[in-house]
């Protein structure tokens, strides 16, 4: 990795065989950036591709000090990924997570860091709608729901792991020794002030959320 600045913020993104998006997300980060008037960096896990994903976070981190390369040595699985993209990364105040597909707009990152200014440690993102086919939702309404009721404390229902945390959360999780690490989990039960907002995969702004929940 490559740190020539301390970033208010830090956006991680695990990447496995994204080389057919990947130019469309980076130039979509560099967009929203460009509105941005706080240092940020951009983190990319690449979690042990088998395309060109790997040498495309190469050139992109040669060619910007704002982004941040890790590459794992085979592929490891979306959480730990995740975890690895959270150790090190340098937001002093918090970090953004969000997966490499488009599935997560960009663009709401600075809505999400807005909400985080009001007092929220963590602002999670529930789905409001998915692309996958019918059987596809039904399976995954059918796991948050058998989730919550087999859990012990709240983890919000739909959400995923697409959100910001502040830094002292961030922090919580790397120290935690769980090696079957499931962080939206980890994440709700470490506590502080959270709070749900509702979106489209469509949506490109806040005016377009919804909260949904506010602990």
């Amino acid at each position: 990795m490559n740190h020539q600045f301390t970033p208010e913020l830090s956006i991680i993104i695990p990447l496995y065989n994204e080389e057919k998006v990947f130019r469309k997300l980076t130039e979509r980060i560099d967009n929203m950036l460009n509105t941005l008037n706080f240092e940020v960096e951009v983190v990319l896990i690449d979690d042990g591709s088998l395309d060109q994903t790997a040498s495309l976070i190469r050139e992109k981190c040669l060619s910007d000090s704002k982004y941040q390369g890790i590459l794992l040595s085979r592929n490891h699985g979306h959480q730990l990924a995740l975890t690895a993209g959270l150790a090190h990364s340098l937001g002093s105040k918090a970090v953004m997570v969000m997966d490499g597909d488009l599935q997560d707009p960009p663009e709401l990152v600075i809505d999400f860091y807005n909400k985080f200014k009001e007092g929220y440690d963590v602002v999670y993102a529930v789905r409001r709608n998915r692309k996958e086919n019918i059987f596809k939702r039904i399976a995954y309404w059918s796991y948050y729901r058998l989730q919550k009721s087999v859990s012990n404390f709240a983890i919000p229902i739909d959400s995923g792991d697409f959100g910001l945390m502040s830094r002292r959360v961030v922090d919580q999780l790397v120290k935690m020794p769980e090696q079957s690490r499931y962080l939206r989990g980890m994440r709700s039960w470490v506590g502080y002030k959270q709070i749900g907002i509702e979106y489209s995969e469509t949506a490109d702004r806040m005016e377009n959320l919804t909260i949904v929940s506010n602990n």
